[in-house]
């Protein structure tokens, strides 16, 4: 019987592991003492990688773009050996199960759109592409058309770190430096393409090779829900360090209560 994860979504009653996440991942981020390039908004704390974004407390996004000359990226060659048209990724998920992210065709929807999901089982890294096409992922949606290159995974301190390489003119969805770009992201609980709730997900519209701070979709609720890939919610978009832009609907949420 093939393997899936189902895209539901929670209200989480014990806010524990968020504010464990928050305050880590604050740590982190002021770690990241080392000078940006100039298309970042903000050095990444991982060696070899450029640029990092914090899109939600509980996952954080690390990149480099191939091609492109600095002081930090000539030390991150040894590590990572990026090309010209590929871009490299770690991302950081406060999970030891799966981590998962896409870029999609149309902001606010799971599909269609390319997905790399990862985990690490009894020592095992598997990182693998996905051609997402509804709220489900099985094993036969896998897509050999994007190929992944050193991917690894990781476990340290409760948090997952899934890190690969691909061209970024690959897939259905390629992915333009210069333009903002949609992104879904989301952690499980397990290991593999298991049936069950995620811990957490949600939707950014990212800027990979931009000076300007990324612009987010950020979920107002006030359990603070944790919002499926796919859903309608009031949104409020922010840019920069808390300038509010807009307020707009971006998500269809089938939601369900832990008991």
């Amino acid at each position: 019987m093939a393997q899936n994860i189902n895209f539901t979504c929670y209200v989480v009653k014990n806010f524990t592991h968020w504010y464990e996440a928050s305050e880590f991942q604050r740590i982190q981020t002021n770690q990241a003492t080392g000078r940006a390039p100039q298309y970042c908004s903000q050095a990444s704390s991982l060696d070899g990688y450029a640029c990092m974004q914090q899109l939600a407390p509980y996952f954080a996004l690390h990149w480099r773009i191939g091609g492109k000359i600095s002081a930090l990226q000539d030390q991150s060659d040894k590590a990572h050996n990026v090309a010209v048209g590929e871009i490299a990724f770690a991302m950081m998920g406060l999970t030891p199960g799966w981590v998962g992210l896409a870029f999609a065709q149309k902001q606010g929807e799971m599909a269609p759109a390319d997905g790399i999901i990862g985990w690490l089982s009894d020592g095992v890294a598997t990182v693998k592409a996905y051609k997402i096409h509804s709220h489900t992922v099985r094993l036969g949606d896998e897509d050999r058309t994007i190929c992944l290159r050193n991917a690894s995974a990781t476990e340290e301190n409760g948090f997952t770190t899934i890190e690969f390489r691909r061209l970024m003119r690959a897939g259905r969805v390629h992915i333009h430096p210069t333009k903002p770009m949609f992104v879904n992201f989301a952690i499980g609980r397990e290991d593999g393409l298991t049936n069950h709730h995620h811990r957490g997900r949600g939707s950014v519209l990212l800027s990979l090779d931009s000076e300007k701070s990324p612009v987010h979709c950020c979920a107002i609720h006030a359990s603070l829900m944790l919002i499926a890939w796919l859903g309608l919610l009031p949104l409020v978009e922010y840019k920069g360090k808390g300038h509010l832009l807009s307020v707009k609907p971006c998500w269809n949420v089938h939601g369900t209560l832990l008991p």
